[in-house]
């Protein structure tokens, strides 16, 4: 009698570790379908989009989900190594969950945009350096920067054929261009004051890797609410002033720009880090959301409400 309460418990106990394996294998599952569709939207899309290995990475997805999905239903229907079974796939679902977060073209086309901006930054410097100034008109400014970024690799493409690098001069401003926004991505915005001692600096990228509208380069986040990231070099202070600017506007209306404030310095080579306090921020914000999918609706919770809560908290904490 006691044996048989023992493997009662244990079977009931297995079922209920592979459902919750179930459900943290559901997100990998949802996140295998969305890369496959971009790939499978990348073939059909005439726009630009960003280059990454869409389809490698969606099978790699699908095989885990499904194999911990798998596991779950067989831990659920025999009672042979139904508690191993079980305890794997919640393992492998959480794994999942951990790791998912901080892999995608997202993440991958941010750093790369950053970096350029980061690039053409340093180019700047230099030309500053050897003429005490920075450029004056689009042929000094190509000049300035044909090394790096614009002979860079590109990392936008169309129909397969890379998308050039490009760029595009304000002269005597007073702060950031973000009225009008290039129809390409990958286009360095160069906002010059009349003196040319100082500059702001910003790029286009795209809203989403694959079919997304061309947009000023944003911190990650939904782009309607994330502040635009600009880059400022002032050569008048007695120390060379390298910071980033967060201008707070709407990706389709830059009348909303608010004002500027110092985010943090480069690397010594010219390159954009995140905010120190982003990366897990973003894998903790991502994680919750992600369990907050599959549990809150259970509760009759919106979703949006805890998403639009947990977004305003990490943009918060990275002022």
């Amino acid at each position: 009698m006691a044996e048989s309460n023992l493997r009662k418990g244990l079977r009931w106990t297995a079922i209920f570790i592979a459902g919750v394996g179930a459900l943290a294998n559901l997100p990998a599952l949802v996140i295998g379908f969305s890369l496959l569709g971009n790939w499978i939207r990348l073939h059909t899309w005439d726009g630009p989009y960003f280059k990454w290995h869409y389809l490698s990475t969606a099978l790699i997805v699908l095989l885990l989900s499904g194999f911990g999905l798998g596991i779950a239903a067989r831990a659920m229907r025999r009672e042979r190594f139904c508690v191993l079974a079980s305890v794997v796939s919640f393992f492998l679902g959480v794994g999942c969950m951990v790791i998912l977060p901080d892999v995608g073209p997202r993440i991958d086309m941010a750093d790369a945009v950053q970096r350029l901006l980061g690039h053409a930054d340093h180019s700047l410097s230099d030309w500053d350096e050897a003429r005490g100034r920075f450029p004056s008109d689009e042929e000094e400014l190509r000049t300035a920067l044909s090394g790096r970024p614009l002979r860079e690799s590109a990392i936008f493409f169309v129909h397969g054929n890379p998308v050039p690098y490009d760029v595009r001069i304000r002269t005597d401003a007073t702060g950031p261009s973000l009225e009008t926004v290039p129809s390409n991505p990958g286009t360095v915005i160069y906002a010059v004051t009349s003196d040319y001692k100082e500059y702001w600096l910003t790029i286009t990228s795209l809203r989403n890797p694959v079919g997304g509208p061309v947009t000023l380069e944003h911190i990650a986040g939904l782009f309607e609410q994330e502040p635009i990231w600009v880059m400022h070099r002032n050569t008048t202070t007695p120390e060379r002033d390298i910071t980033l600017h967060r201008v707070k506007a709407s990706c389709t209306d830059a009348s909303k720009t608010g004002v500027t404030s110092p985010f943090h310095s480069l690397t010594p080579d010219g390159c954009c880090p995140p905010s120190p306090s982003m990366p897990s921020t973003s894998r903790k914000s991502r994680v919750v959301i992600q369990i907050s999918v599959l549990f809150i609706p259970v509760c009759g919770i919106p979703f949006s409400t805890v998403l639009g809560s947990l977004l305003s908290e990490r943009a918060g904490s990275s002022c």
